[in-house]
């Protein structure tokens, strides 16, 4: 695995090389021909267009996160009792349980005639979520047992105060911090596929694998799209919704500069850019891939040792699918510290229900997932805006 890391690694930085060189020909070609960078020949630009795919491809090998499970070692394919056990129901059903299958499932029994999935695959389907989501990730995460909601104080308005004073002079009451409650509420998500009952029966392909794929992609969109957006009824709120937000426009009407770049990184106190990370989606990474500074260096640079991550001015970046694209008034850039700045809170473990009732000859597995999140401190990030 180290191996094939580093040949990555090390293919990306060729890949970045040969970028470089494309794009500066590019330019100086463009300004003996026509005076200006901005008109690019189409042969440069589907040149860089193959070098800008193949460089995403590898971003994306060294980047893919490492799916995990309870902590425990196990071989390829190797299953938990109670992932062996919660396979059988779904395939067949309350019926096709051996009794000692029965008491494992016994432990997730729920009033609503379902069944908690299994820890470890209910990890790996979480690990899969942060391919949609990277904001999951991120911020901090908490899980809670009870109640729909979960309450953290957090600074109010006011801070410490102090001043210098002499041997003699006089101390007055300086201020104290003030302090607030921020409630995060837990809202529910689902999942409901339908399958036939002789594919549950007769399939002998990785059947489990198929299922937890599905779930991870449509549990992936619906939390990544609240993550980022959402308006806070019935869903997460997003990133992107407080209206106290700190916006920085790029300094062009229909397109992201250089220049907004570097005042959106310095508009950030350096007390929370100091552990900031900046979310855009892949396009918008892919024009700031060609931004470079005043001294005619790359706004993105390559990690310096292998298996360090590439960054924007020297800070790492995620590609988030649901940051908005390029274009007049559109947020297109998170920077901030969004461990500090957003709370998920999870409550509970992902729940199945096998109804073979409803829609048959289909068996729909119907799976929920209660939730929630929201920013809880919003001068931890700022959000960079297409405008003039």
């Amino acid at each position: 695995m180290a191996e094939a890391m580093k040949q990555a690694w090390e293919q990306l930085n060729q890949e970045w090389v040969t970028f470089k060189e494309i794009h500066q020909r590019a330019i100086d070609e463009a300004k003996a021909r026509w005076g200006t960078a901005d008109i690019l020949l189409s042969d440069h630009k589907t040149q860089l267009e193959r070098v800008q795919d193949q460089l995403d491809k590898l971003e994306l090998r060294l980047n893919r996160p490492v799916l995990g499970g309870d902590g425990r070692v196990r071989l390829p394919g190797e299953k938990t009792p109670e992932e062996k056990a919660f396979t059988t129901w779904q395939r067949r059903g309350e019926k096709g349980l051996t009794p000692d299958e029965w008491k494992l499932l016994s432990v997730g029994d729920d009033t609503e005639g379902g069944y908690l999935v299994p820890a470890v695959r209910a990890e790996g389907i979480v690990q899969k979520l942060v391919e949609f989501s990277p904001v999951r990730e991120l911020a901090t995460v908490v899980s809670i047992s009870t109640g729909d909601a979960w309450e953290m104080p957090r600074e109010g308005a006011t801070n410490w105060a102090a001043d210098w004073v002499s041997e003699t002079g006089s101390r007055t009451q300086t201020t104290a911090q003030s302090w607030a409650l921020e409630r995060v509420q837990v809202h529910e998500m689902y999942a409901n596929p339908f399958i036939t009952q002789r594919m549950l029966e007769d399939t002998s392909f990785d059947l489990d694998s198929w299922i937890d794929d599905g779930l991870s992609r449509r549990f992936g969109v619906v939390e990544g799209t609240a993550f980022i957006g959402g308006n806070g009824v019935g869903k997460p709120e997003g990133l992107l919704t407080p209206s106290s937000i700190t916006t920085v426009n790029t300094g062009s009407a229909a397109d992201i500069t250089a220049d907004g770049m570097i005042t959106t990184f310095y508009t950030l106190p350096e007390f929370y850019a100091a552990n900031a990370t900046w979310l855009m989606r892949r396009a918008t990474i892919r024009v700031v891939r060609q931004l470079k500074d005043g001294n005619g260096q790359y706004l993105w640079q390559l990690g310096l040792a292998g298996g360090a991550p590439a960054t924007i001015l020297d800070r790492p970046y995620r590609e988030a699918m649901d940051m908005p694209a390029i274009a007049a008034n559109a947020n297109v850039a998170i920077f901030g510290d969004i461990r500090r700045a957003y709370a998920i809170v999870d409550r509970r473990q992902m729940m199945q229900v096998r109804d073979p009732f409803t829609s048959k000859p289909n068996v729909e597995l119907y799976t929920t997932k209660r939730v929630g999140g929201q920013p809880v401190l919003v001068e931890a990030y700022v959000v960079m805006k297409v405008a003039a």
